[in-house]
C-alpha cells in the first residue's frame, strides 16, 4: 500500500498525488519525510508534489501552514487548494484555508475563501479558528482596498456602485 502511494506522488497526475498526501499522513511513519526527500524531481509540478509532501509528512500541518506562501507558484497552490477534498483530515482543511487567506494572489485567496467559508457552513470549527478567519479576512480586504487605490493614483469617494 506505501508503495503504491508513493507512487502517486511520484507520477505526473497531481491530483492522485495530493490524494495520495492525506493517506501517506495517515500512515504516521517519520521515515516516509526522509524518504519523500530523497526523489529527484522530473518537473517543477512534481518539485512542488514532493515539496509539499515532505513538509507535510515531516513538520505537518504547523510546518506547512508557515511554509505556504514560499511553496511552489500561485497556480500551484490554487490547484491545492482545489484538489483538497473529504481524505484531507478537517483540521488540515481548515488550516490550509486559514494560511491561504493570506495569498497576494487573488485568484488563490478567493478560492482560500471558498475553502474558509466550506469550513464554516459544513464542519465544526474551533472559536480560535473562527476568529483567525475572520482576522485573516479583513487583512485580505485591506490588502484588496490597498491594491485598488494604488492602480487608480487617488482614492475616490465613489463607492464600487456608482
Amino acid at each position: 500500500m506505501v508503495e503504491k502511494l508513493l507512487a502517486k506522488l511520484r507520477g505526473k497526475n497531481d491530483r492522485a498525488a495530493y490524494g495520495a498526501i492525506p493517506q501517506l499522513l495517515k500512515l504516521d511513519d517519520g521515515s516516509l519525510a526522509a524518504l519523500v526527500a530523497s526523489y529527484k524531481p522530473k518537473d517543477e509540478q512534481r518539485r512542488f508534489q514532493f515539496e509539499l509532501a515532505r513538509i507535510a509528512l515531516g513538520e505537518g500541518i504547523a510546518g506547512l501552514t508557515k511554509q505556504w506562501l514560499r511553496l511552489g507558484t500561485d497556480e500551484q497552490r490554487r490547484v491545492l487548494l482545489q484538489e483538497i477534498g473529504p481524505d484531507w483530515d478537517h483540521e488540515w482543511q481548515v488550516e490550509i484555508a486559514i494560511a491561504a487567506l493570506e495569498e497576494p494572489d487573488d485568484k488563490v485567496r478567493g478560492y482560500a475563501v471558498l475553502c474558509a467559508r466550506d469550513a464554516a457552513q459544513h464542519r465544526k470549527i474551533a472559536p480560535e479558528q473562527r476568529a483567525r478567519i475572520t482576522q485573516a479576512l479583513v487583512r485580505a480586504m485591506a490588502r484588496h482596498n490597498e491594491r485598488r487605490w494604488s492602480f487608480s493614483g487617488s482614492k475616490s469617494t465613489s463607492s464600487c456602485w456608482d
